[in-house]
């Protein structure tokens, strides 16, 4: 807990809007579904150092390719925003441009939803890929996908079969599983509170 949590906690004070600064990189998913298909937005924010001069911040906004495993190039910008030290917390608490992007689409905000919500993406990113393997493996990439409870235990014996195939593994473990290791809790909450007051 850091010392302004344990204040606020200490006196009892909950309605604060708080927004956390990083110096290493952050995401945040977002997902929409529809009948059709499934999309994806994904938020980054990266403290961009400079020498000499005072740093500011990155923040993306980028959807996964499909089919983009051969092009080297697996996530697409929509927008970015600089924002200064200074800017970057009224950023996320009135920023309309960055929240009307979102507003149709759902927060990964559970471990299992962000995991399931990876392997989606990676699958889609190596679509071309995955329809040249034999019928047993598609077999096995289609009970990845069909949310049946045993979807985790599927999704770990296709990544056995990746790991035979050290690009498509290293793409899978550092371009999507490592990468998004953690849930900025703070800016769900954050986005949950914006949302509650436009309602």
């Amino acid at each position: 807990m850091n010392l302004f949590e344990e204040y606020l906690s200490r006196h009892n004070i909950s309605n604060v809007d708080l927004v956390y600064h990083t110096s290493s990189s952050e995401y945040l998913i977002f997902k929409k579904k529809s009948e059709e298909k499934v999309d994806w937005i994904i938020l980054s924010i990266d403290w961009i150092a400079v020498k000499e001069h005072p740093g500011y911040y990155e923040i993306s906004l980028c959807s996964p390719i499909p089919n983009s495993f051969s092009k080297g190039v697996k996530f697409s910008r929509i927008k970015s925003f600089e924002r200064k030290w200074n800017e970057y917390e009224n950023f996320f608490l009135f920023e309309k441009e960055f929240y009307n992007i979102v507003k149709d689409y759902d927060v990964v905000s559970a471990k299992d939803d962000l995991f399931f919500s990876l392997w989606e993406m990676f699958v889609v990113s190596h679509d071309e890929w995955f329809f040249k393997q034999k019928f047993d493996i598609k077999e096995l990439l289609f009970k990845t996908l069909d949310g049946n409870k045993d979807r985790k235990k599927y999704i770990d014996e296709m990544v056995v079969f990746l790991s035979a195939n050290p690009i498509v593994f290293n793409s899978w473990k550092g371009c999507f599983l490592e990468k998004f290791k953690e849930i900025p809790l703070w800016l769900v909450k954050l986005i949950e509170k914006h949302r509650s007051r436009q309602e």
